[in-house]
């Protein structure tokens, strides 16, 4: 017996519109479509994904072929599956909101500690500089983007004077480093002489950590293109922005400077759509090219930045140029 107001089957689902609400392209609405009509789907076929990611195509195990779900419980569950990260976020803003109102009560006076803004890297580089000469315990440090090859050079020896003390030295690279000579050769210095190092192909902000109680962190995320940074100094928020870190860190991949051998696997729609951004052309000119929408460009191209560790969609694009050119003995993209 069918479900009151359930769609009979092989009516055509949806409107005119249907592509534009959903943010489908037409190859998914047709899929979507032709599902409805009661047709089984291979999982190659052209707009399925997109639907299986919605929640409105689903795999029958007898088959390994897609059909339709059903749409009752597809709705259900994705609003469930916001509402559970709206209270997470909503519970992270509480917890941001706390920090904040305790370094304003530390500011007025009420108790030790502040945030102070660096507006220049050499008005940070001596705070930091003073904060590593009387570091006790250890030192972490994130570094999201390439860094310059005379600077590596320069915290060599501030680095590894730092293991020789005794402290535990962490950094953190975007997963891009590992293609790059002068980051490689650095990992491979630090970590012969006792550092730990780790690469993370999610987006991560640049700081510097000394004893868990002196946070240096930069505002690359909201300004990839800002030198500024703030030096944080108050308990709470400090030691906080430290569990942050070992989140990351938990999540990141050892590396002592080999060699990446191949890039990382990317579909066929991810590569037609790094072969466009690589000719410089912009999202919308990519989805009306491929015939995709631009909300299904903007998430490959997001989920590209965490596979390689790129920051900007020049930069994504470059790292494909050079994983081509260097992709002559491997099956790699």
């Amino acid at each position: 017996m069918e479900e009151k107001g359930a769609p009979e089957k092989g009516a055509h689902i949806g409107h005119a519109d249907a592509s534009h609400d959903l943010g489908l392209s037409s190859e998914a609405l047709a899929a979507l479509t032709a599902l409805h009509a009661g047709e089984a789907r291979e999982a190659d076929s052209p707009g399925l994904a997109d639907l299986v990611e919605l929640g409105l195509a689903v795999r029958e195990p007898s088959t390994r072929r897609y059909v339709a779900a059903d749409l009752h419980h597809a709705v259900q569950d994705g609003v469930r599956a916001e509402r559970a990260a709206i209270i997470h976020h909503l519970h992270q803003m509480s917890q941001i909101a706390d920090a904040v109102a305790a370094v304003g009560a530390s500011v007025a006076g009420a108790g030790p500690g502040h945030v102070a803004f660096l507006a220049t890297p050499d008005a940070a580089n001596a705070r930091i500089a003073q904060a590593l000469d009387g570091a006790a315990t250890c030192v972490w440090t994130a570094q999201p983007t390439t860094r310059p090859t005379g600077m590596l050079r320069r915290s060599l020896d501030r680095d590894l004077h730092l293991i020789n003390r005794g402290l535990s030295f962490r950094t953190l690279y975007a997963g891009s480093a590992r293609a790059r000579v002068e980051e490689r050769e650095w990992a491979t210095a630090v970590s012969r002489a006792g550092a730990e190092v780790r690469t993370l192909d999610a987006p991560f902000e640049r700081m510097v950590i000394v004893d868990r109680r002196i946070v240096f962190i930069g505002t690359h995320l909201a300004d990839p293109d800002s030198k500024a940074a703030y030096v944080v100094t108050h308990p709470a928020l400090a030691e906080y922005i430290a569990a942050e870190y070992e989140q990351k860190w938990a999540q990141a991949r050892p590396w002592a400077g080999e060699r990446c051998r191949q890039a990382p696997e990317v579909s066929d729609r991810a590569r037609s759509i790094l072969r466009a951004l690589d000719a410089g052309k912009t999202i919308k000119q990519i989805a009306a090219y491929l015939d995709l929408s631009e909300r299904t460009v903007g998430k490959e191209v997001s989920d590209l930045y965490e596979l390689t560790g790129a920051d900007s969609q020049f930069t994504l694009g470059a790292w494909y140029g050079r994983s081509e050119a260097g992709s002559s003995d491997s099956d790699a993209p």
